[in-house]
């Protein structure tokens, strides 16, 4: 039998692979595009969106859409319009790269936790 709390520590295990995957894919970009801001802010911001998005997908999503592809589809589109958003007006940068960003961000996140 799984203990009470097993989803919960399966959630922390996905959000600190979701942190460290999509950080180290936003640096990347970062770096590509030449976005014009201080690491430490780069990581804060990346911290911050996943970990404002991903309870969203675990907790909140589940108790109301039971399809698995609806899920899929909702969830992810959501994720990205919301962190890109997020990385819009914390990184001053276009709505463009800042879609693009956040679609790679949870792209590789999403890709990880499907090998994993």
């Amino acid at each position: 039998m799984l203990p009470s709390n097993a989803y919960e520590l399966l959630f922390l295990r996905a959000l600190g692979l979701s942190v460290l995957v999509e950080l180290i894919v936003l640096i990347a970009i970062a770096k590509i595009f030449k976005y014009e801001v201080e690491l430490l802010i780069l990581v804060l911001v990346g911290i911050l969106a996943t970990t404002l998005t991903l309870p969203y997908l675990w907790f909140l999503l589940p108790a109301f859409i039971k399809s698995r592809l609806w899920y899929l589809l909702i969830g992810e589109t959501s994720v990205v319009v919301i962190e890109a958003l997020i990385f819009k007006l914390t990184l001053k940068i276009s709505y463009k790269r800042a879609f693009l960003t956040s679609f790679a961000c949870n792209a590789a996140s999403f890709i990880v936790g499907l090998i994993i």
